[in-house]
Formats: C-alpha cells, sequence, structure tokens
C-alpha cells in the first residue's frame, strides 16, 4: 500500500509537472511527510511524555494536582478511559485454553466453585475439539474454529464473574448514568479471544493463586518427603548413638563384672593356695618327720653295715692273703726247683767244657 501510495504522489507530481510545469510547497511537504513516515514505519518508534513531578524541580518530591494536571493536558486519561473501555488485552484461542483450562478442569478457584456438570460439559467440548483437530482433513477449517471458539467461550463464561467489568471500569467510578448497559467480558474473534480492561489480569491473578497453591502443595510434600528423609536419617544417627552408647555402657559392664569375677576368682585362688600352702606345709612336715626317721633308719642300717662290711673285708683279705701266700710259695718252690735244674746244667755244661778241654789238650 506505500508502495501504491507513492507511485500515486509520483504519478500526482509528474502530470502536475506535466500541467503547470512546477511544484508546489504542498506538493514538495506532501512528499517529504510520506518519505518521513515510510522511513519511521519499520522502526516501531515509540514517544516519551516527560511530565514535571514539582514545579521546583527537586529529586525526591512529587506533586499529585501538577502531575495529574498535566496528564490530563497530554489526552493520557482520556486515552486510558478510551482504551479501558475497549478491549486492550488479546489472546489467541489456543494460548487461551492452554493457559486456564487448568482452572476449570481442577475447580479449585477461591471466590467460587465449580459444578461436577460444567467439568464434564467442558470435557465434552475439549474432546470434540481434539476429534476434530486429529482429523483436521475431514471437518474442515469452519467447524474447527467453530468448536474450539465454542469450547474457549463455555471456559471463559463460567471463569470470569458477570460483575467484574463494572469493579474495573473507570467509567463507573466518575460517571454513574442511569442505564448502563451490560457489558461482556470479553469478545471472540476469529482467531484471537479479546478482554476488557482487567479481566485478563483477574485470569491472569486466578492462575497465579492456582500455581502458588500447587507450588504450595509441592513444597509441602518436598518438605514432608525431606522432613521424614530428616527424620529417618536422624532415627538412624539416634539409633546409631543409642546402640554405640549401650555398647560402652555394656562393655564398662562387663568390666565391671570381669573385675568382679577376677576378684572372686582372685580370692578363689588365695584361698586355694592357702589351702595348698597349708596342706604343703603339713605335708612338709610329715616328709620332715618321714626324712627324719628314714635317716634314723639309715643310720642305724649304716651302723650295722660298715660292721658286716669290715667283717666281709677282713675274711676276704684274709682269704686273700692267703691264696697270695700260697702263689707265692708255689712260685718259690718253683723257683727253686729251676735253681736246682739250672745248677745241674750248670754243673754238666762245666764237665762238657771240662772234657772237650783235656781231649784238646791230648791232640
Amino acid at each position: 500500500q506505500q508502495q501504491q501510495q507513492q507511485q500515486q504522489v509520483a504519478a500526482a507530481a509528474v502530470t502536475t509537472k506535466k500541467k503547470k510545469n512546477k511544484t508546489t510547497v504542498l506538493q514538495t511537504f506532501r512528499v517529504q511527510l510520506q518519505d518521513l513516515m515510510n522511513k519511521l514505519a519499520p522502526t516501531h518508534t515509540r514517544y516519551i511524555r516527560c511530565i514535571k513531578p514539582n514545579q521546583e524541580m527537586l529529586p525526591k518530591k512529587t506533586e499529585h494536582h501538577t502531575t495529574m494536571r498535566q496528564l490530563e493536558c497530554a489526552g493520557l486519561v482520556t486515552a486510558v478511559t478510551i482504551s479501558r473501555e475497549t478491549y486492550p488485552n488479546k489472546l489467541d484461542y489456543g494460548t487461551c485454553q492452554y493457559r486456564f483450562e487448568c482452572l476449570l478442569l481442577c475447580g479449585r478457584q477461591r471466590r467460587r466453585n465449580v459444578s461436577a456438570i460444567v467439568v464434564q460439559t467442558y470435557q465434552a467440548l475439549a474432546t470434540k475439539q481434539q476429534t476434530m483437530q486429529e482429523t483436521y482433513s475431514d471437518f474442515g477449517d469452519d467447524e474447527y474454529k467453530n468448536a474450539r471458539k465454542e469450547a474457549v467461550r463455555f471456559l471463559l463464561s463460567n471463569l470470569i464473574p458477570t460483575d467484574i467489568v463494572r469493579r474495573n471500569s473507570i467509567s463507573a467510578v466518575h460517571h454513574k448514568p442511569k442505564h448502563r448497559k451490560k457489558k461482556d467480558p470479553f469478545a471472540c474473534g476469529n482467531t484471537k479471544v479479546y478482554f476488557r480492561a482487567g479481566v485478563l489480569e483477574y485470569l491472569e491473578n486466578e492462575r497465579l493463586e492456582y500455581y502458588t497453591e500447587r507450588v504450595i502443595q509441592i513444597q509441602s510434600w518436598f518438605r514432608c518427603l525431606s522432613t521424614t528423609a530428616w527424620y529417618q536419617q536422624y532415627t538412624t544417627l539416634v539409633v546409631r548413638v543409642q546402640s554405640y552408647a549401650r555398647r560402652q555402657l555394656g562393655v564398662a559392664r562387663r568390666r565391671r563384672w570381669k573385675l568382679m569375677a577376677y576378684r572372686v576368682y582372685g580370692a578363689i585362688r588365695i584361698y586355694q593356695a592357702r589351702r595348698h600352702v597349708q596342706t604343703l606345709r603339713e605335708e612338709r612336715a610329715a616328709a620332715r618327720l618321714q626324712s627324719c626317721f628314714r635317716r634314723y633308719r639309715c643310720q642305724r642300717r649304716y651302723e650295722t653295715i660298715p660292721v658286716a662290711v669290715r667283717t666281709l673285708q677282713r675274711a676276704y683279705r684274709q682269704y686273700r692273703y692267703r691264696q697270695l701266700q700260697q702263689e707265692q710259695l708255689q712260685r718259690t718252690v718253683e723257683e727253686a726247683r729251676m735253681d736246682e735244674k739250672l745248677l745241674s746244667l750248670h754243673a754238666q755244661v762245666n764237665k762238657s767244657i771240662l772234657n772237650m778241654n783235656n781231649n784238646n789238650n791230648n791232640n
């Protein structure tokens, strides 16, 4: 369209040039203004209106009368009033249904309850819409849009109270006409839902409260689980500490009983040792008596034995002496006999020597 307008303006300028062969100031201004609008259109320029908070221009000081007068003179109050009397907010059907159907299905609105019949009706409409969406080629675009529009209209009509527009309208506060028309809080278009001022904020607040309740519930569950886990862990630690303390007490008690048992065993052993020592002493005394008696008996026996031994030694010595005397006598006799034989032999040898000498002399 802008290009067509430019072409029209250029064509008009050419025709005027042809007719008059000169450009007027109005034509030049129109062309320049159109060029400026064409340059500003793609930039999405926003205009900022500066408001003086006070006449002295002091920081952190606001004069409400002066500020309100500037807003009224700038036409902002009238613009806001007009925008609130119309439909300033809008959402497409899919986003609206996705964001606000949880309020109807769960039936957890704070200001009014939702009956089960309404929930069942909306579920039937949503099922019909989903079926049409799955079989989009069979039903066509118009039937699917009508089903979605019907489901969203039913959803919003049961969620939005009827007096919300009157409560949020500025004209209802400043102006009180005698015959006031009933204004619908929303309007359904072809692709989007248009909300009056304050209606979308109301739904968003309800949705925020709904999710806040769910978040609080999840937090309570999580805290319950974490507290339960902490309690179980704490119980486990307490049981471990108790078991350790009981074990230490048992060990100490066992040590005390062990010391007592050792003392009793020591006393019993001392008593047994004393009895044993006493018996040993008695046995030692008996052994001493026995040893003394045995020594006395041995001494008596020893006193009798040496006499017999000496007697036997004397007899044996006499016997041996006699044998030695006899052997010596026999040796002396034999020696005497040998001497006699030697003498006789010597005499014979002398005689033979003499005979041999005589014979030699004779020869």
